[in-house]
């Protein structure tokens, strides 16, 4: 691109990277819930506020894995951004999305959240 040196790239390339820095951070810090908590097999369980009533019982505790194919390939037949993020956060907790159509809004942006750190380095550079 005319006009545009490398110092300039350069400093687009560094914003942009503090700018992940900081989403990545704000990101991690829902693992400083304490309804969230971090099981020894790499899972992360979540403690719902208000557990959802369903015909078997209450859910109390949602429970997720690393993502894996299968759990990206849910999410193919869902239409916008957010039905794919509910439908991956779905999936990688083995329960069906109407759980999540029930959550209070709390839960599930905590679940939301918790789903995004799954499988993702953290700001201090371990693997969650």
């Amino acid at each position: 691109m005319e006009g545009t040196n490398m110092s300039d790239t350069e400093l687009d390339v560094l914003d942009l990277d503090a700018l992940e820095e900081e989403e990545q951070k704000q990101l991690f810090k829902c693992l400083d819930n304490p309804r969230v908590r971090t099981n020894d097999d790499g899972t992360r369980t979540v403690t719902l506020a208000d557990p959802v009533k369903t015909k078997r019982g209450e859910i109390k505790e949602v429970t997720y894995q690393i993502p894996k194919g299968r759990d990206w390939m849910a999410t193919d037949s869902q239409k916008g951004d957010f039905s794919k993020a509910v439908a991956l956060a779905a999936s990688v907790a083995n329960l069906p999305i109407v759980v999540f159509e029930a959550m209070s809004e709390a839960d599930f942006l905590l679940c939301v959240q918790v789903v995004g750190t799954m499988g993702k380095k953290s700001p201090t550079g371990q693997t969650s």
